[in-house]
């Protein structure tokens, strides 16, 4: 399941065990943060530095996290697609067994001739 944002702060702010179920882009954020967190409480960076770093590391989180969405609907609809080329190759119309031979690959776009009837 995914975490907010505060919460992957919280969790970073007390150095507190990385959850194991975290996504690859929460992951990041948890780490970026516990850096700044850390970098912080040793006077390495000031207060002004660090609210810099952690509202860049969240900007960058939400585009990890964006990029994520889009490649787990896309991978969704990827295993649909499949189905649906199978279906197509077996018991299409001949239009649907050349675009099923497209989108897979068997078929060069140079072998069809589209202004066939």
């Amino acid at each position: 399941m995914s975490m907010t944002v505060d919460e992957i702060c919280e969790l970073a702010k007390r150095s507190s065990p990385m959850p194991a179920d975290m996504l690859l882009s929460e992951q990041g954020l948890y780490l970026a943060l516990r850096n700044i967190y850390d970098s912080y409480r040793r006077g390495i960076i000031d207060d002004k530095q660090g609210k810099r770093e952690k509202l860049n590391a969240i900007k960058q989180y939400e585009n990890l996290k964006l990029g994520e969405e889009i490649f787990h609907r896309q991978a969704k609809m990827s295993v649909e697609l499949g189905k649906l080329l199978t279906k197509a190759n077996k018991e299409g119309c001949e239009v649907c067994k050349q675009m099923a031979g497209l989108l897979t690959g068997r078929i060069i776009p140079s072998e069809i001739d589209c202004k066939k009837e």
